[in-house]
């Protein structure tokens, strides 16, 4: 990381979002879209320098999430959240090398759908598509402390519908990202019975507390065990007089209904509980491995590894300022195996190596002034 690689200028005020379009596996394409408290999206694509190559308009206020994934070589499905308490569908065709718009010539996009959430808005989105499936998969995190799924078919003309509500947060629910499972270590007690199939989908909340889902076919869902636990849970829920226990702990599965004749119906599963964070979670970013980094308000960015031994998901690295920061971090994403990078609440961004004795150790990273610069003077030598 070496400063400043390219300045990309087109919103007329604070960009609040930011993120690389991905493909079915969760791997980035050189698409990046940001999103704009103009009420603007802006989708740029790498032609050798980036350029602005559409631009969405529709959102009546602030654009807050977002998240994209292609369908085809050249089609991007967009997902945006506002606090106008819309989501917005958006279908962006990509350029081709020599069809290439300048920033004047971009061109203006509407939504192709609008999801309405009322007076509870979204704060963050997430799309994956379903292996071996066709199916595109929506979630949107919300301030009613809950996740909302919807569906729809990968066909350009398919339309998302809402097929069910995931309790369990008991605060906003700020940050989701998925992962698929393929090709995880099966003789990990943690992960060892995510199947090749399975998708699994991270979400961070102002309670402090991470949660897994576990998205499989349902035909591979076994209730071994299940119902057993959930009926301590409701004993235990009924003893104290409160449903909160079993709401936040329930083992039960919700169904994904098949969108197409030709697709399967799904399981969602609470899977595990990640608690660590002293304070409102922020993000959450998965890296291969399977590993997942969150950031939070108490200062701290957190590593998470299955634990083999234990079976369970565990801190594996702890990252911060001795005592947290002011502020702490608003997010963290891993930059592949060896780095991890957060920003705070003021610019500042922190950024993390994995030495040779397999240690995080800080690093240098850009960054710069808080305030107006009021003088420059040159280093003589």
């Amino acid at each position: 990381l070496r400063g400043i690689h390219s300045a990309l200028r087109g919103h007329t005020q604070r960009v609040n979002c930011c993120r690389f379009a991905h493909n079915a596996q969760g791997s980035p394409i050189p698409v990046l879209l940001s999103g704009s408290a103009d009420t603007t999206v802006r989708v740029w694509e790498k032609h050798g320098s980036w350029q602005c190559t559409a631009v969405l308009e529709g959102h009546g206020s602030a654009v807050i999430a977002l998240d994209a994934i292609a369908l085809s070589e050249d089609l991007v499905l967009i997902a945006t959240a506002s606090t106008d308490g819309t989501v917005r569908i958006w279908q962006h065709r990509l350029c081709i090398r020599e069809q290439t718009p300048t920033d004047a010539q971009s061109k203006t996009l509407s939504a192709v759908q609008i999801l309405d959430v009322g007076a509870r808005s979204s704060l963050a989105v997430a799309l994956t598509e379903l292996p071996d499936d066709r199916t595109i998969v929506l979630a949107s995190g919300n301030t009613d402390s809950r996740i909302h799924m919807f569906t729809r078919a990968c066909d350009e003309s398919a339309q998302f519908s809402k097929c069910l509500t995931l309790s369990g947060h008991e605060d906003w629910v700020t940050s989701l990202d998925f992962v698929r499972s393929a090709n995880q270590d099966g003789q990990n007690a943690a992960t060892a019975h995510w199947g090749a199939s399975d998708v699994v989908l991270a979400s961070a909340s102002q309670d402090r507390y991470v949660r897994l889902w576990r998205i499989s076919p349902a035909a591979g869902v076994s209730d071994d065990g299940r119902a057993g636990a959930q009926a301590m849970l409701d004993a235990c829920s009924a003893a104290l007089g409160s449903a909160d226990i079993a709401a936040q702990l329930t083992t039960r599965a919700h169904t994904l209904e098949a969108v197409s004749a030709q697709a399967n119906a799904h399981a969602v599963t609470l899977d595990s509980v990640l608690i660590g964070h002293d304070g409102w979670v922020h993000s959450v970013r998965w890296r291969p491995g399977p590993t997942l980094v969150t950031a939070s308000a108490d200062g701290s960015a957190i590593s998470w590894e299955p634990d083999a031994d234990a079976g369970v998901w565990a801190s594996a690295a702890r990252l911060g300022a001795s005592g947290g920061g002011a502020s702490g971090f608003l997010g963290a994403v891993p930059v592949g195996q060896l780095l991890v990078l957060a920003h705070g609440y003021h610019g500042s961004m922190h950024l993390w190596r994995l030495d040779s004795n397999n240690l995080w150790v800080p690093s240098p990273a850009p960054s710069g002034h808080f305030a107006p610069v009021r003088d420059v003077c040159w280093d003589p030598r």
